[in-house]
C-alpha cells in the first residue's frame, strides 16, 4: 500500500518520500514525532517537488499545477547539441502522419539512445504531460529497429517539450465533488490483510 488514512491525516508514500496531507498542522507534526521514534527522518516545508515533479499552489484559487522541466532539460541534453540549436515546434507530431516500420528506409543518422530517449519520454508523458503520450507511442512502437524517420519523430516531440518546457498538468480541486478515486491493482490480492489497528489504505 502507498496510501494510508487515520484520524484525519492522510500520507503517501513511494520507496523512501513521503507526503503527509492534513487540515491541521498539529497532526501532521505529531506524525512525523511518532515516525521519527523508528525511523530518521528529514523534514521538508510545503510541496515544491516530489519525485521530480514540481509542484506550485495558487493560494488564491487552490489550483494545483505540476511539471516536470528537469526531466525536460534530462532529455534535451541526451538528445545533444543538435536539438539544443534546432527550432522550436508549435506540435508534438506532424498533423496526419503515422509512422509505420520504414524498414527501407535510411538508418539514423546521431547515436543518442533511443531507447533511453522513449523511456524518459514515457514517464514524462504519464506523469505530466499527456498533451504528448500518443506521439511518444507512435515513436515507441519502433524501438526495436528504428529508422531516421523515427529518430526524426522523437526529435520533433523534444523539440515541441523545448517550447513548452514548464507545462504540465493543473488541477482544479472541487469541494463539492470530494475525492474520486480509481485503482486497478489488487496489491498482490492484500485487499483483505488490514486490521483494526492498521490504517485503511487504498
Amino acid at each position: 500500500p502507498c496510501i494510508f488514512y487515520k484520524d484525519g491525516v492522510i500520507l503517501i508514500s513511494w520507496v523512501d518520500d513521503c507526503l503527509i496531507f492534513t487540515r491541521e498542522k498539529q497532526l501532521a507534526d505529531n506524525l512525523i514525532t511518532e515516525l521519527k521514534q523508528q525511523f530518521t527522518l528529514s523534514e521538508e516545508e510545503d510541496v515544491s517537488a516530489y519525485l521530480g515533479v514540481k509542484m506550485e499552489l495558487n493560494q488564491e484559487n487552490g489550483k494545483v499545477s505540476m511539471s516536470q522541466p528537469f526531466l525536460t532539460d534530462r532529455i534535451i541534453d541526451l538528445l545533444g547539441d543538435a536539438i539544443k540549436e534546432a527550432n522550436v515546434k508549435d506540435t508534438p507530431a506532424v498533423y496526419k502522419e503515422i509512422l509505420h516500420k520504414d524498414e527501407l528506409g535510411p538508418e539514423r543518422k546521431q547515436s543518442w539512445k533511443y531507447r533511453s530517449a522513449i523511456g524518459m519520454l514515457n514517464y514524462l508523458a504519464a506523469t505530466t504531460r499527456p498533451d504528448i503520450l500518443y506521439a511518444v507511442h507512435q515513436c515507441a512502437r519502433f524501438s526495436a529497429n528504428p529508422r531516421l524517420s523515427h529518430e526524426r519523430a522523437v526529435k520533433r516531440i523534444v523539440r515541441y517539450l523545448k517550447k513548452t518546457r514548464d507545462k504540465g498538468i493543473i488541477m482544479t480541486p472541487d469541494r463539492e465533488k470530494g475525492i474520486q478515486c480509481y485503482v486497478d491493482a489488487d496489491f498482490a490480492g492484500g485487499f483483505s490483510a488490514e486490521t483494526s489497528e492498521d490504517p485503511v489504505s487504498v
